[in-house]
């Protein structure tokens, strides 16, 4: 059995077209179709049910598509390794992140990336939801949750904290919460990405305390909830990466800032082998020096 069968393969059901295929292959669709038969005659068995109108996974396909995946994935990678010390870093890295996060952080780092590594092409992906790394084909996740996964890495790259804050406006219109406690007069904004979205947690030297909030407001993103705290609808918890410009231009305003919040670690992961590919160590490396995010003192 060939790498490039099961590339092939791949790259079929994911596309659902043998052109789709042939396009990302940047091979011809002949050599596509040559490519599936050789593996079906390997297997003994049919992958893919074809007619002039359609394509689709078969059940012997459908269960092979995961397996074929992960040893891509693993050529792939062992590929990259062998050929690192005497090659610069180059190929396809695939990058996920959480949406806020990459927007208006990682992002940034990327052109710098590119031209320092033009052999790389980067394919980022944003979405709150954390995925799985294999299934997907990623090299790295960038995650702020609680990591279990035993067959992965976790590189910790910084604490993210969170801060309490809402527009002049509100404040102006509503007053100031003195204390935690005074939250439940108040509109709150919640993020529904948070474990604890209802309850929030602050600490004053060795006290915490444990606040349940309310509002009108919901939304499973970051920058949505603080766009709603910029037109003065309520009272926001926000992670200091989106909200620091915005309080550090007067637009937003902290309060309880007597009291912190817990903070977050982010994390780096990615699947745990020795034969780490050149291009994603280049990658770790860069934005661990490279990215930075003030926490609120």
């Amino acid at each position: 059995m060939q790498t490039s069968d099961l590339e092939t393969f791949v790259a079929v059901a994911e596309e659902m077209s043998f052109a789709g295929a042939s396009e990302r292959l940047k091979i011809s669709a002949s050599a596509v179709s040559k490519r599936i038969n050789r593996l079906e005659a390997h297997l003994g068995v049919k992958l893919l049910q074809r007619s002039t109108r359609s394509l689709m996974l078969t059940e012997a396909g459908a269960r092979y598509l995961a397996g074929a995946r992960l040893s891509v994935l693993h050529a792939n990678r062992a590929r990259d390794a062998a050929t690192s010390l005497q090659s610069q870093p180059q190929g396809t890295l695939r990058v996920h992140a959480p949406m806020s996060f990459g927007k208006l952080h990682l992002s940034n780092l990327m052109p710098e990336f590119l031209k320092r590594y033009p052999s790389i092409t980067l394919d980022l992906s944003l979405s709150d939801d954390t995925p799985d790394l294999l299934s997907r084909g990623l090299d790295v996740a960038f995650t702020a949750r609680p990591v279990q996964a035993e067959s992965y890495i976790a590189r910790k790259l910084l604490e993210l904290g969170s801060i309490v804050c809402a527009s002049p406006a509100y404040c102006k219109e509503k007053g100031v919460p003195d204390d935690p406690a005074d939250l439940a007069a108040h509109n709150c904004l919640i993020y529904t990405h948070r474990h604890n979205k209802d309850v929030w947690c602050f600490a004053n030297g060795e006290s915490n305390i444990e606040i349940p909030v309310s509002g009108n407001f919901r939304s499973d993103n970051g920058e949505v909830v603080r766009d709603a705290a910029l037109q003065g609808l309520g009272v926001a918890r926000l992670p200091n990466f989106i909200a620091d410009n915005d309080i550090a231009a007067g637009r937003l305003v902290e309060v309880l800032a007597d009291y912190t919040m817990p903070s977050r670690p982010l994390y780096a992961l990615y699947p745990d082998r020795k034969l780490m590919p050149k291009k994603l160590q280049v990658f770790l490396d860069f934005v661990a020096k490279n990215l930075t995010i003030d926490l609120p003192a």
